[in-house]
């Protein structure tokens, strides 16, 4: 009899316990409802897109970004008031694009005080390290920017550039703690910008450059022509086989695959980036993307100096887009020895590079223990 009690009395305190629970979530949902604020972004960066979309003449030139506060996309009706989207806390919050030169690309941020501001993956980078001036870590660079006329396209996705000139944040060194993890693949971090974040794959595969009949050499010797290569239909393969979310964070990026000279030090794109094949999905390194990453001081007057201090030349071979200047048959690899022209029918090892938008939302700190990763 005590013991159908105390059961009794169990039942009781646990219903208790949950209506208690049951009142307070529905509180919650009464008093402290309304979008989530990843929603209320997401909303922004759609309006944006469809404002600039109504009004092309206020786009950016290529190169160059611009912004529209909520405010205004509200008072031309594409978004509701900031006060009904975010109705418990003072927000502001705007809408952004930048010209590729080929695409446009979209986002917003929100900034609602002490309570919540944006931080989107470029904003939690930078934050993540100080600018380096010598040995591993995160640096600042300025690099040749090719600057897209459609007076200069030369075949489909393939044109002849001018350069201006960006800044993008570069990993550079042995070990920077650039690790990444989307999903169950692990990446490196190359570098990256407002605009994108560039990702190396951190599994190799192996290809040719290419093995076509070459009418100059009149053999099988292969032509050192990226974007109708062997090779890119390679990195075609492995880009179809990663999961369907990682390939949802893609977006389009400019490839440079103009040609350099063996005793060329260039460091900046200044060489690759005249020539490039756009819209891609992914693609490999540049070669000045390859030696970039080196600290070896040396590397700025001896290119075998490259492969030292440079966590992208640890232990393999891989073939860079780059052709060497002069040959129709050689195209650069980059290893432990530096950066050197091979004959493009050898195999070697490739890593497929894709961009990633800047807007995704990271947690971690970029070490091999604790990557940076993605979060869903």
């Amino acid at each position: 009899m005590e013991r159908s009690k105390l059961y009794k009395l169990l039942g009781i305190i646990v219903g208790a316990i949950l209506l208690i629970i049951l009142i307070i979530v529905v509180f919650i949902l009464i008093a402290g409802g309304g979008p989530t604020y990843s929603y209320v972004e997401t909303t922004i960066k759609d309006a944006t897109e469809k404002y600039y979309t109504d009004h092309p003449d206020l786009l950016p030139s290529p190169g160059e970004r611009t912004s529209v506060d909520v405010s205004t996309l509200a008072a031309e009706g594409y978004i509701e008031p900031m006060d009904k989207l975010v109705k418990k806390d003072t927000c502001t919050g705007t809408g952004k694009v930048f010209n590729t030169g080929v695409d446009y690309i979209y986002s917003s941020s929100l900034d609602c005080g002490d309570i919540y501001v944006s931080m989107s993956a470029f904003d939690y980078l930078k934050s993540k390290q100080e600018i380096k001036a010598d040995g591993s870590g995160l640096y600042e660079e300025t690099l040749a920017y090719p600057i897209i006329n459609e007076s200069e396209k030369e075949s489909d996705f393939v044109y002849n550039t001018s350069l201006g000139t960006t800044t993008r944040w570069v990993y550079r060194g042995k070990n920077p703690n650039n690790h990444l993890t989307i999903g169950r693949f692990k990446y490196y971090i190359h570098s990256f910008s407002e605009q994108d974040i560039k990702v190396v794959l951190d599994y190799y595969n192996n290809s040719i450059f290419d093995d076509r009949y070459n009418e100059s050499t009149n053999d099988y010797a292969g032509k050192n022509v990226y974007n109708t290569s062997a090779l890119i239909n390679s990195g075609n393969a492995v880009f179809a086989d990663l999961p369907e979310d990682t390939r949802a964070l893609v977006i389009p990026q400019i490839v440079c695959i103009g040609d350099r000279k063996a005793d060329d030090f260039a460091r900046d794109g200044s060489s690759e980036c005249k020539r490039v094949l756009v819209k891609q999905n992914y693609s490999v390194l540049a070669a000045y993307e390859t030696i970039l990453p080196s600290t070896d001081e040396n590397c700025n007057t001896n290119i075998k100096s490259c492969g030292n201090n440079n966590y992208l030349a640890e232990s393999i071979s891989s073939w860079t887009t780059t052709p060497e200047a002069g040959s129709t048959t050689s195209a650069f690899v980059i290893n432990r020895q530096g950066l050197y022209p091979q004959n493009v029918n050898w195999t070697y090892n490739f890593a497929l590079v894709i961009s990633i938008n800047p807007n995704v939302k990271l947690s971690g700190e970029g070490t091999e223990d604790n990557p940076f990763v993605v979060e869903d």
